[in-house]
């Protein structure tokens, strides 16, 4: 959804499959220009918290980093605004081979990469638009910053309350 509704509009096909970097184990999901931006989903019916997976996860050496977070609500396929995995994916591509751009092999390949192989089950999965939120990821953001670990700690999972980070909230 950040792709197609955010990267691609601005940046256009080509760039926007290229600034996306998680599937190859960049610690952020995107690298655009001098913005790291780090993707999250969330169920609407659960508390407003985000996993962070790893310890990078909100952290960077580039000048900026965000974090964008989509909210989605559980809904059936009858549903006429539900969306699924595999429609997104097969809008995304549309988008790029409308573009007559050579990008559809790389997005398939991140595809891949993230261990993504179309099933007809994922059609049973389907989701409403709720919302999305970005946060501008800086001094006090709630967040752990490696080089403040001890040493020894090697891998680190925790969850991030999003009602404690509204003081920065972006557009």
């Amino acid at each position: 959804m950040f792709l197609k509704n955010w990267v691609i509009p601005k940046y256009g096909v080509t760039d926007a499959v290229k600034f996306w970097l998680g599937p190859e184990g960049a610690p952020q999901d995107f690298s655009i220009n001098n913005l790291a931006v780090e993707v999250k989903c969330q169920l609407g019916s659960t508390k407003p918290t985000i996993k962070i997976s790893s310890i990078d996860q909100l952290y960077t050496q580039m000048p900026n980093l965000a974090l964008y977070v989509v909210t989605l609500g559980k809904s059936t396929l009858e549903h006429k605004e539900s969306i699924n995995l595999p429609d997104l994916i097969e809008e995304v591509e549309a988008m790029i081979e409308n573009d007559a751009s050579p990008s559809l092999n790389r997005f398939q390949e991140l595809l891949i990469e993230i261990g993504y192989v179309f099933k007809e089950k994922y059609y049973e999965f389907n989701y409403l638009f709720l919302g999305e939120r970005a946060f501008n990821v800086e001094r006090d953001f709630p967040r752990i910053i490696p080089i403040e670990l001890k040493e020894g700690i090697e891998r680190l999972r925790y969850n991030i309350n999003l009602n404690d980070c509204v003081e920065f909230e972006i557009d």
